[in-house]
């Protein structure tokens, strides 16, 4: 899940819950990729805005291609 928020600036942040994975080294792994994938695309795209990704239980088995490819879309299709 992605929310956006329109800012003059670019921000990131990523929880992942308990729920989502039972071990820090499965979160900590999922909020790092995903603040690769975004500084990518907000280098690429010359984005602002804050964005926040909230995993769900399904992500943690997502090789990085994939994840990538999915929070592409989130922001693609958020950002109209």
């Amino acid at each position: 899940m992605l929310i956006y928020h329109a800012h003059n600036a670019f921000q990131a942040s990523a929880v992942a819950p308990k729920k989502f994975a039972k071990t820090a080294v499965l979160r900590n792994k999922f909020r790092r990729r995903v603040y690769e994938v975004l500084k990518g695309f907000e280098k690429e795209n010359q984005n602002t805005g804050v964005y926040i990704v909230i995993a769900k239980e399904k992500a943690a088995l997502l090789p990085f291609d994939t994840l990538r490819e999915e929070l592409h879309a989130l922001v693609k299709k958020v950002l109209g």
